[in-house]
């Protein structure tokens, strides 16, 4: 449908996902016209089903605003601080809470 997003490869066997802008029927098969969100003109190439690899089946709001944050510096340091942080204290609780082993020999 038009507006569903789509992953196809281009004649360099490249991944491209763009957004369905248009579809022409030619000789009953639809050809997709794409356009990326970003750009201000649409694809000069059809995109033949043959070349579809797959379509959006769901998605997320807003997760890209996460993924961004975790990809800054400060995002980045709070993602290690936690990681840092979870390890320690399972450190913590093997030398605290675990009975040391005696060996008897």
């Amino acid at each position: 449908m038009v507006g569903d997003i789509i992953t196809f490869v281009t004649e360099g066997n490249i991944p491209v996902t763009h957004r369905v802008f248009d579809i022409q029927m030619q000789d009953e098969v639809p050809f997709f016209v794409t356009k990326g969100d970003a750009n201000n003109m649409h694809d000069q190439d059809l995109v033949s089903p043959d070349n579809l690899i797959g379509g959006l089946s769901f998605h997320i709001p807003k997760a890209g605003y996460i993924a961004n944050f975790i990809k800054s510096p400060i995002g980045l340091s709070i993602v290690i601080g936690i990681i840092l942080f979870s390890f320690t204290i399972r450190v913590l609780r093997r030398f605290i809470f675990e009975p040391e082993q005696k060996s008897t020999t």
